[in-house]
C-alpha cells in the first residue's frame, strides 16, 4: 500500500490524536510495509550486541540507527519504488511505564501503527495509551 504525505499524516493524526504539526512526513509518498516485513527487517539488525549506556548508546541513538538501517535497505533494493512509512517516535509509551522514550514507528498495511523497539526486537502495537510527542518519517 502506497500513501501520499497528507494521507499518511492524517492517518497518524487520527490514530494518535496528536497535532499534524507534530508529524513530519519527509517524502511525497511512502510504502506501508506489512507487520511481517517490519519483523523480518528488525531481526536482520543484530543491534542487541550493543550495550545501552545513558546519553551515549541510549534510546534515541538506537532509534536513529534502526531508521538508518531501513533507509539503507531502501537504497540497496532499487526495486523498492518508495521508502517505508517508518521513522522515529518520541513520547511516553505504555510498554515503558509512561517514561519518555525514543523508538521507531511504522504505519503498516495490516496492523496500522506499530512501534518496533530497536533495543530488543520487540514490536508493540499502538494501544491508545501511548502518548507520542513527535513522529518523523
Amino acid at each position: 500500500m502506497i500513501l501520499g504525505r497528507n494521507d499518511l499524516a492524517l492517518r497518524l493524526v487520527n490514530r494518535t490524536g496528536i497535532s499534524a504539526y507534530q508529524i513530519d512526513v519527509l517524502d511525497g509518498k511512502k510504502y506501508c510495509p506489512t507487520y511481517d516485513e517490519v519483523a523480518v527487517m528488525l531481526l536482520k539488525t543484530n543491534f542487541e550486541k550493543y550495550k545501552y549506556k545513558n546519553d551515549v548508546r541510549d534510546c534515541d541513538k538506537f532509534a536513529v540507527m534502526l531508521w538508518g538501517f531501513v533507509i539503507q535497505h531502501f537504497f540497496d533494493n532499487p526495486e523498492w519504488e518508495y521508502g517505508w512509512a517508518f521513522g522515529l517516535a518520541l513520547g511516553k509509551f505504555q510498554h515503558t511505564g509512561g517514561v519518555r522514550h525514543a523508538l521507531n514507528f511504522a504505519f503498516t498495511q495490516d496492523r496500522d501503527l506499530i512501534f518496533p523497539e530497536p533495543q530488543n526486537d520487540h514490536i508493540y502495537l499502538h494501544d491508545g495509551h501511548d502518548r507520542c510527542d513527535r513522529l518523523c518519517c
